[in-house]
C-alpha cells in the first residue's frame, strides 16, 4: 500500500544520514520526469526545488531537483527526535 508513508521514512532517512556526515546539499534525479508526480509531492514536502531543463541539466526523461539546508528541512518535519 503506498499510502504507508515508506518514501517518506526513507528519504528523511537518507537526508538525515547525508547531514550526519556533513552534507547540507542534496541532489535528485527523478526518472520519469514531471509524469512522476507521487515523487515530485514528496520532494517538494521536504523542500526540494526543481531545477529547469536547458539551464544546467539536461536529459529528456528525466528532471534534476536540489535542495540547499538539509538540516532546516529536517527540522520542518517536526520529528522532535532528531535533535538537530
Amino acid at each position: 500500500n503506498w499510502n504507508r508513508r515508506l518514501g517518506t521514512l526513507l528519504l528523511a532517512c537518507a537526508m538525515y544520514s547525508a547531514y550526519q556526515k556533513g552534507d547540507d546539499h542534496l541532489i535528485l534525479h527523478v526518472a520519469g520526469g514531471k509524469e512522476n508526480v507521487p515523487a515530485l509531492r514528496l520532494y517538494e514536502k521536504f523542500g526540494f526545488l526543481s531545477v529547469p531543463q536547458g539551464s544546467v541539466f539536461q536529459k529528456p526523461d528525466k528532471d534534476l531537483f536540489v535542495l540547499g539546508h538539509v538540516g532546516q528541512s529536517l527540522q520542518r518535519l517536526c520529528w522532535p527526535a532528531l535533535n538537530l
